[in-house]
């Protein structure tokens, strides 16, 4: 499974690139700074069981308390970050960079966020929120 390359949630390109030979400072401003462009993230899956929403992340190689999950104004944000643990010595295949990744995602409305719950599976991020008890309909007589 390879991880997914996407846009953060604002579309501004950075424009402050300090110059360096071979314009390795740009691709690490795009990808890597604060303000970075890309970033990683893993697939995602949400969907409704019963009166929960549930939403379960693929998070390969993160432990729990390498994932923070917060929940503001309706929008669910997943990071997740690792030291990098790259061994001393000539490499010759480097594919296992990926130390840090992030997902934004809007939750439909109607979901109790004070009730959720989190647990981490086998990197296996699963997320339980309940939804509010719906608003019954009132027949408002006519006069």
């Amino acid at each position: 499974m390879y991880p997914i390359i996407r846009r953060k949630h604002h579309w501004e390109v950075p424009t402050h690139f300090t110059p360096e030979p071979g314009g390795g400072s740009l691709w690490r401003n795009l990808w890597e700074g604060p303000e970075g462009w890309f970033t990683m993230s893993y697939p995602v899956d949400m969907r409704e069981e019963g009166k929960n929403l549930v939403i379960e992340a693929e998070l390969p190689g993160f432990s729990k308390d390498q994932v923070n999950v917060s929940i503001e104004d309706n929008v669910l944000h997943l990071r997740a970050e690792r030291e990098s643990s790259m061994p001393e010595g000539i490499r010759h295949i480097t594919e296992r960079t990926i130390n840090r990744v992030e997902r934004h995602i809007h939750l439909p409305a109607g979901v109790d966020e004070t009730r959720a719950e989190a647990r981490m599976t086998d990197g296996v991020l699963r997320l339980t929120i309940p939804k509010k008890k719906s608003a019954k309909e009132k027949e408002i007589p006519i006069k």
